[in-house]
């Protein structure tokens, strides 16, 4: 029973690891093959989402050329998307003040954007890195902000 159990596991892990490697071979043939810049980007950003948990210097070079992609197509929606990103990978990596930096930034796009509901979640995150490095003044004042 034991030997079943094990067998079912490793082939479980070892289908994850194939559907996620095919997963990355085919949002990569979408970036090499799209036409536009858009769709570059949105594919670029869903394979950010699959690296940035476990392949974290994948997921910064993709998140660099999607900073580029983004201010070339001049798309504040695009770049708050990707920095949202990279203050997540920050985040993971312990660097907390470089992700309050994109965080702040994402924050003023969404104010340029009049987008009330992003501000807020802007703001709350701003609180949660706050609590994280234990600055819990300034956590307890964006928290209220975003309510």
């Amino acid at each position: 029973m034991r030997k079943i159990f094990i067998t079912t596991l490793l082939l479980l892990f070892i289908h994850s690891i194939y559907a996620q490697t095919s997963q990355h071979d085919s949002l990569k043939s979408l970036i090499r093959s799209a036409k536009d810049d858009s769709t570059k980007f949105y594919g670029t950003a869903q394979l950010i989402w699959g690296y940035i948990y476990t392949n974290m210097d994948s997921a910064t070079v993709y998140i660099r050329q999607n900073i580029l992609l983004a201010k070339n197509m001049k798309s504040n929606v695009a770049l708050d998307n990707v920095y949202w990103q990279y203050w997540t990978l920050q985040s993971l990596n312990g660097n907390y003040s470089e992700s309050l930096q994109y965080r702040i930034r994402s924050l003023r796009l969404a104010e340029q954007r009049g987008d009330l509901i992003t501000i807020c979640v802007r703001y709350n995150g701003l609180g949660d890195t706050y609590r994280e490095i234990g600055d819990f003044e300034k956590s307890i004042y964006y928290h209220r902000k975003a309510k």
